[in-house]
């Protein structure tokens, strides 16, 4: 929130900044127009002071010549008409119109005669004679000269073209700033509207349109900084993965939405995507944790529908972890609580529905201990924390055909290969319990495992699948997987499946391996109805010892 607020302002600083420079821009252009204005004024006053000064001083050279007028005043007014000319002929206020209809040669035409004079001028006497006359002529024709050029610099249509011209280039550099401000103005608005839209989709799910990761973190802080009771419920959906495989991913891809929009409709909480098939709601104004725990159950039923396409239909079902708010809690902590209540539904021991409960943290940090225990095991070949049991696995007949490998830790707990692979050790740990196993007995091991579990096992280099050794037990194979399959045969794996279908027979002809079947989780009567379809296919059907001895007599079934 702090950084999202210090891009607003610096946005916010860029746009004030470049609006009050073209603003500043304006006036300026304002302020020149007058400095200009006032500089040809200058200007003008400078020529018009100039013809007087011409004038003044042959009214005096007049008078001094008829006996009327004294020397003082002629000196003071050649004095004056001196400066003026000097002034005029390298002032910077003149010197644009210096260079109109001749001024600069007048000027300086009137500054040579002034000079031939100035020895006479310096003695404090004129010499009358023809030389004096032509000095009064040409003065006096000079003089007219600028008297006429000023007449049309200072009132004439040049002037006004000149100042014409001035306005309307100012004029258009005004309208050229006042469109770059409007193009200013409208740029600033897309970038604070294109940002505006980036915040958006980087806390948008592209796929359901639901908040994401980003979007839940910032509605749980808000929701904590507003105090009360606060609710979060993270749920994920049964199967989605066989949906993804069976079906196809544009399948499931519906299938999120379809949740999508339920949960966007849902009226007690926000609802975001968090990845995969797992979604997040936050749950506010609850009185009390009774109506927390309502609420989830309602949002658990809303998720249990009849999810139909053209070619199937399937009922869905989802788990949901959920998480209240106590003192102290800060948002991490309340995902934490809420993934590891979410983790405890998908063991299914204590329903679908599982709300945190401290004890839960003691159950973490027991699993941090065994991660810690396998690890020291791994690195210094301390005793063996896990123990490895083999199960006979018979067909027909009583004589094993292969022995089911599972794994259990010294006190009784199972220990998952899913667990494993969470963990991070999965390619070490089988490593070394293969390596063991292969000693044990005989016969092939039946290893339970997923596909990508089987893959992963399959690329590893710490792993050493003995030819003929190895059958790995998958759920169900619904599709060609032509990377996968080329990993099984180049190990020389054999199959065996949990269920079997339609896809089952066309897999078999492609090439897989497929030979046993191990209907551990399928009724009797489901197991006897695929009975025909297993001996199509040529598979052997492997029951565990037990189970088989309890069965057998009972089904009457034929491997």
């Amino acid at each position: 929130m702090r950084r999202r607020a210090l891009q607003n302002a610096l946005l916010i600083g860029v746009c004030l900044l470049f609006i009050g420079s073209s603003v500043w821009g304006l006036m300026l252009q304002q302020k020149h127009e007058r400095l200009v204005d006032y500089f040809y004024r200058g200007s003008h006053w400078n020529i018009h002071q100039l013809l007087l000064d011409s004038q003044r001083f042959l009214y005096e050279l007049k008078l001094y010549r008829g006996g009327v007028g004294s020397m003082e005043a002629l000196s003071l007014e050649y004095d004056l008409f001196w400066n003026r000319i000097d002034i005029f002929l390298v002032s910077e206020e003149t010197r644009v119109v210096r260079g109109q209809l001749g001024l600069a040669e007048i000027a300086n035409e009137l500054f040579d005669e002034l000079k031939s004079i100035e020895p006479q001028m310096d003695a404090g006497t004129l010499l009358e004679g023809p030389e004096l006359d032509r000095l009064q002529r040409r003065l006096g024709a000079a003089s007219k000269r600028l008297e006429q050029v000023s007449r049309v610099v200072l009132t004439g249509e040049e002037r006004e073209a000149s100042v014409t011209e001035i306005r309307r280039n100012m004029l258009l550099l005004q309208v050229w700033q006042l469109t770059l401000l409007v193009a200013g103005v409208l740029l600033v608005g897309a970038l604070v509207r294109a940002n505006m839209l980036n915040r958006r989709q980087a806390r948008t799910d592209p796929l359901t349109r639901l908040g994401n990761r980003l979007a839940l973190h910032e509605q749980l802080d808000l929701c904590l900084g507003r105090g009360g009771l606060v609710a979060l419920v993270i749920l994920d959906l049964k199967r989605f993965k066989q949906v993804n495989d069976q079906l196809g991913y544009q399948v499931g891809d519906r299938l999120l939405q379809v949740v999508a929009d339920k949960l966007t409709r849902w009226p007690h909480g926000h609802a975001f995507r968090l990845g995969g098939d797992e979604f997040a709601c936050v749950i506010e104004d609850c009185p009390d944790a009774h109506a927390c725990r309502s609420r989830a159950e309602e949002l658990l039923a809303l998720l249990a529908f009849d999810f139909r396409t053209r070619e199937s239909s399937f009922q869905l079902r989802c788990r949901l972890g959920l998480a209240l708010t106590e003192e102290g809690d800060t948002r991490d902590s309340l995902i934490d609580h809420t993934i590891l209540a979410l983790n405890q539904a998908k063991g299914g021991q204590q329903g679908d529905l599982v709300q945190f409960s401290l004890a839960m943290l003691g159950q973490l940090q027991q699993r941090h201990q065994q991660v810690w225990r396998l690890q020291r095991w791994l690195e210094q070949g301390s005793a063996m924390p896990l123990a490895i049991h083999l199960e006979p696995m018979v067909a027909a007949h009583h004589s094993p055909l292969a022995m089911r490998l599972t794994l259990s830790w010294h006190n009784g707990e199972s220990c998952p290969l899913a667990w494993l692979e969470e963990s991070g050790l999965l390619e070490e740990v089988m490593a070394h319990v293969l390596a063991q196993a292969y000693t044990m007995t005989p016969l092939p091991l039946l290893l339970g495992m997923s596909k990508p579990q089987l893959a992963r096992l399959l690329r590893s280099t710490l792993i050493h699948l003995a030819s003929g050794r190895i059958i790995v037990g998958l759920p169900f194979l619904a599709k060609e997987d032509p990377e996968l399959k080329a990993l099984v045969l180049r190990a020389d794996l054999m199959l065996a499946l949990e269920e079997v279908g339609s896809a089952t027979m066309s897999l078999a002809r492609g090439g897989w391996p497929l030979v046993y079947w191990t209907p551990c989780r399928t009724s009797e009567e489901e197991a006897a109805a695929l009975q025909p379809l297993v001996q199509a296919l040529g598979l052997t059907t492997l029951w565990p010892a037990r189970l088989r001895e309890v069965t057998r007599p009972a089904s009457g079934l034929q491997a």
